[in-house]
């Protein structure tokens, strides 16, 4: 969108001087269009489709586009030919990948981390999860290697929306990208009902991908009810949360009065 902007500003800029500089004449209402009018067929595919009415901001005529992925708006025609393309080429790799060679690929890298079949079968078989999605998180466990992998992959199973599901898959990459910085990632510990993890030297980390935290009413909970659990197990040691994302200064306050440490990753 602000490219196509920027574009219609560098190409229209001398222009729009000119029109600053005479009186206004009168504006007119940008006409709508019906999609398949300017896309013919291509309005719909396997994975989206284009709502019927295309409206104009006088520059670029506005699509709006339902996808598996949610919904996005796309300024310009020849943008959304381009994203098109992209949609079906999507398409296809995730016809690919749900291939009997894919799954089984996913299926044998889980089990070979000691994951039992029915608990990949119930990971595998969430289809809030694209195939993408399934190759990525089994491959991103395999380059971490932590043990008791079976308690992440039944706490992923049960994402039951589209965008739990890719936070689920963007956790995995994180512990597998970061367990060096982390001290390394030893295994999975389920702490107040969240599969966290246990370090090489025996520190317990929960490392989430989050955009920020604020000081709420669910990580306040979140927080309370996991130290009171480690409290209760005996834990001595001081429990690391780390994120990719920014903490303000009110949430940072609050989670370490409860004898966290809080690391930011960059």
């Amino acid at each position: 969108m602000r490219w196509s902007g920027f574009l219609a500003a560098a190409v229209l800029a001398g222009a729009w001087v000119h029109a600053l500089s005479t009186p206004s004449a009168a504006l007119e209402v940008p006409r709508q269009g019906h999609a398949e009018a300017y896309l013919g067929g291509l309005a719909r595919g396997a994975n989206y489709k284009v709502s019927p009415v295309v409206r104009s901001d006088g520059l670029m005529r506005i699509f709006i586009v339902d996808t598996t992925y949610g919904q996005f708006q796309v300024n310009g025609l020849d943008l959304m030919r381009t994203r098109i393309r992209e949609l079906k080429a999507i398409e296809a790799l995730e016809r690919m990948l749900q291939s009997d060679v894919f799954i089984q690929e996913v299926r044998a890298t889980l089990q070979q981390l000691g994951v039992p079949a029915d608990s990949v079968s119930c990971f595998v078989d969430n289809r809030f999860y694209t195939p993408v999605d399934l190759l990525l998180i089994s491959r991103a466990l395999a380059r971490l290697r932590a043990n008791n992998t079976k308690a992440f992959i039944d706490r992923v199973a049960e994402a039951s929306g589209r965008d739990i599901a890719f936070f689920q898959r963007r956790r995995a990459e994180l512990l597998a990208n970061r367990s060096g910085e982390l001290g390394g990632i030893a295994d999975f510990i389920t702490v107040a009902g969240f599969p966290i993890n246990r370090t090489r030297n025996g520190n317990i980390v929960a490392a989430f991908p989050f955009d920020e935290i604020a000081w709420t009413e669910i990580p306040e909970r979140t927080f309370n009810a996991a130290t009171s659990e480690m409290r209760r197990s005996g834990a001595r040691i001081t429990p690391i949360f780390a994120t990719s994302g920014a903490v303000t200064p009110m949430a940072a306050r609050e989670i370490e009065k409860l004898g966290w440490k809080v690391v930011q990753l960059k």
